[in-house]
Parts: C-alpha cells; sequence; structure tokens
C-alpha cells in the first residue's frame, strides 16, 4: 500500500540542525509510480546530473498525494561532488496536510577545501518555514561552520507572525580556534498596534582573558515615545571589570573594581572533531577527476 496524509508533519520549531544519519539520505532507489489502495499517487524517480570539472549529482525525489488533494509531499535527496574535492549532501521537503499546515525545509552539508591555504572545512545549514491553519507562521535559518583549524561559527535567524503580531530572533558565535570568541544576540517584537521592544547584547574574549560586554534594551510606545537602557563592560586581562550603562529614563552608572574573575567559554561545544565524526555520509563521496564526464 502506499502513504497516507496523516504521517506528514512540518518540522519542528527550535530544533536546529538535523545530524546527517537522522535525515536517512537514501539515493538510487528503483522508480515507481502508481496509486494505492485508497486512489493515492506516489512516486519515486532517481537520476544522475553530470557536467565540467568532474561535477556529478546523484538525486532522488519522491511524492505523493491524496485522491481528493486534502494532502501532499514531496522530498529530494540529493549528492554532488566535483574535481576540486567539494562534497555536498543535501534534502528538501515540502508538502501540506489535512490539518491545514503548508510548509518546506531544506538541510544540507558541504566538505571543501579553500584553494589558497588547503584548510578543510564543513558547513551546515538548515532552513525551515512552516504556515498552519490559523495563519500563524515561522521561519527559521541555522548554520554551522567549522574548519581544521579550530574556527567555529554557529548562528540562526528566527522570525514568526500571526496575525498583528511579528517577532524576530538572531543569535551566533564565533570561536577563532586560540581561545578568542564573539556571541551575540538580538530579538526584537511588534504587537500589531504600533508597539516595539527588543534586546541585545553582544561579548567579545580575547585568547589572554580581556574582552568587552554590551548591550541595550528598548522599548518604543505606539505614540513613539522611545525608552532605551544601554550598558557596557570592560574586562582587563589583569582582572579589571569596568561596568558602565545608562538610560533614556535617567539612570548612569560607571564602577570600575579590580580582581574579578570572569569566566567565559574559550573552547566551542561542538568542534571540528565533532563535525568530522558525524559527516560520514558527506565525506564518503566519491569524486571524479576533472576530465571525466
Amino acid at each position: 500500500g502506499g502513504a497516507t496524509g496523516g504521517k506528514y508533519k512540518p518540522p519542528v520549531r527550535d530544533t536546529g540542525i538535523a545530524r546527517e544519519q537522522d535525515m536517512r539520505i537514501d539515493l538510487g532507489k528503483d522508480e515507481t509510480k502508481g496509486l494505492d489502495e485508497d486512489g493515492n499517487s506516489f512516486f519515486r524517480k532517481s537520476g544522475v546530473d553530470k557536467g565540467d570539472g568532474g561535477y556529478r549529482c546523484r538525486w532522488t525525489v519522491q511524492g505523493g498525494s491524496a485522491r481528493d488533494s486534502s494532502w501532499e509531499y514531496r522530498e529530494t535527496h540529493w549528492e554532488k561532488g566535483d574535481a576540486s574535492g567539494y562534497k555536498e549532501l543535501g534534502a528538501e521537503k515540502s508538502g501540506f496536510n489535512e490539518d491545514g499546515d503548508t510548509w518546506w525545509e531544506t538541510w544540507k552539508e558541504v566538505f571543501r577545501q579553500d584553494e589558497a591555504t588547503g584548510v578543510a572545512h564543513i558547513e551546515r545549514n538548515a532552513d525551515k518555514w512552516a504556515r498552519d491553519a490559523t495563519g500563524r507562521e515561522w521561519h527559521e535559518k541555522w548554520w554551522e561552520r567549522y574548519n581544521a583549524k579550530g574556527y567555529v561559527e554557529r548562528g540562526v535567524e528566527k522570525s514568526g507572525r500571526h496575525r498583528g503580531q511579528a517577532w524576530w530572533e538572531k543569535w551566533g558565535e564565533q570561536h577563532d580556534g586560540t581561545g578568542a570568541t564573539l556571541k551575540w544576540t538580538d530579538k526584537w517584537a511588534e504587537n500589531g498596534t504600533g508597539t516595539r521592544w527588543g534586546d541585545k547584547w553582544e561579548e567579545r574574549f580575547n585568547s589572554d582573558g580581556s574582552g568587552k560586554k554590551g548591550g541595550e534594551t528598548w522599548r518604543v510606545s505606539a505614540s513613539n515615545e522611545r525608552w532605551s537602557r544601554t550598558w557596557g563592560e570592560v574586562i582587563g586581562s589583569n582582572g579589571q571589570l569596568r561596568k558602565y550603562g545608562q538610560s533614556t529614563s535617567g539612570e548612569r552608572w560607571d564602577t570600575t573594581v579590580s580582581e574579578q574573575q570572569v569566566f567565559y567559554d574559550r573552547k566551542p561545544a561542538y568542534t571540528w572533531g565533532d563535525a568530522v565524526d558525524n559527516s560520514m555520509q558527506l565525506l564518503a563521496i566519491e569524486t571524479l577527476p576533472r576530465d571525466e564526464k
């Protein structure tokens, strides 16, 4: 029998980038096309595209739709490679179901080597969007970048909307591989009647432990009155800590204290070694010589 519409659901919010093994990317399946016992249609087809420079893309696309058009889904898997050593593993899913949900999502892993330096890179991305029957919708773009020298970058951009209300959120972190770090976040929202508010902060640390932090909390009323509070911290490598800030309501502060122990995450939670360990299917993609078609 074929698939039923009930099993097709939108992606889940705040789940980040799925692991390679959870994507179950499967290529080269037999082609098929037909109807199940309920009259719903289904299909699957596979192919290989080739191009210049040893480019090759193997792909499989499959999908189905209800006889009464109440649901539909489509899913594409692919692997790409070329003579430069570039490798890519990817998936794209889209559909709608009987509950009124509509969605699409893409997932991609890339391995490449920098032409100038020869340093290896692994990049992972996920892009997801969904809307339910009431018109509530959300969108998330996640990314991770790693290289063999220890550089790590991770981040996300999120947004959501329902009737007049809307919100946005971004955050990111970078580790340069020597102990220096950057982390930041930025959130803002509006309620549909003219009021907007938000909060953001950033922290930068050097490998010697010195660094600075800063941020702002703000609000704009429907009558366009603006309030904000900004703050900052400067951390010396000798442990000296200066805290300062001000607000539009008249607050102001500036203090310095010494011999403070300030802790920050020098090492990323997920490293180049972890990225390699979790990219076995990506790294196993065979690449062709430049002159092979």
